[in-house]
């Protein structure tokens, strides 16, 4: 984070960045190799407005606002950077935004990430509907990790572009509160929410 003059700009110990943030080494494969399936190192690095972890995601209201990015970076965009030895380039390989991947509308489970093992390699693929993006990982816990920063950046994407607000509705825990605490409690978070849009409409 250092080489890519990332770390200076948040404070990692602070929860509220730190469960909204996931980076880490995952090899690429190359876009196109005829003659032999070759991949490359590379460093990768997210940020959303929302947790990317399934518990944190699920339970907590806490939401980022745009203002604390540097003018560099964007919510919901993996960053992927060349990592080598004596490298100091600083600026990303190449970045893909989240909300692009393509769904599969018919699978009600699909969020355009796919994951699959092979010959001892854990794969995680991101479609993008023009173009595929496989990132693999010698370790399972490494690709996990991954899958599941990348599916919550993709959920908050999907709840911002249906959101009247633009911003996160945390659907998850409404239906969490539903499951513990019945439908008068969702009725009243509803309604709460519905002042706050109100309130948003009156100053525009």
């Amino acid at each position: 984070m250092e080489a890519k003059k990332i770390k200076s700009e948040f404070n990692f110990e602070d929860p509220n960045i730190k469960s909204n943030v996931c980076y880490g080494f995952l090899d690429k494969k190359k876009k196109k190799n005829l003659l032999i399936d070759s991949s490359q190192k590379r460093w990768l690095f997210i940020i959303s407005s929302r947790p990317l972890n399934d518990n944190d995601y699920e339970t907590k209201e806490n939401y980022l606002d745009a203002s604390v990015l540097p003018w560099w970076l964007k919510f919901d965009t993996l960053y992927y950077y060349i990592f080598e030895d004596n490298d100091d380039q600083s600026e990303a390989k190449g970045t893909i935004e989240i909300r692009y991947i393509f769904i599969f509308y018919y699978s009600s489970e699909s969020n355009g990430v796919e994951i699959y093992d092979e010959n001892d390699i854990f794969y995680l693929k991101l479609d993008m509907g023009d173009r595929i993006f496989t990132f693999s990982s010698e370790f399972k816990y490494e690709r996990e990790k991954w899958y599941e920063a990348l599916k919550n950046s993709r959920r908050t994407t999907k709840e911002i572009k249906h959101s009247i607000s633009k911003k996160p509705k945390n659907v998850a825990k409404l239906v969490n509160v539903f499951e513990k605490e019945g439908e008068s409690k969702i009725k009243e978070i509803v309604n709460y929410k519905k002042e706050e849009c109100l309130k948003c409409f009156t100053k525009m």
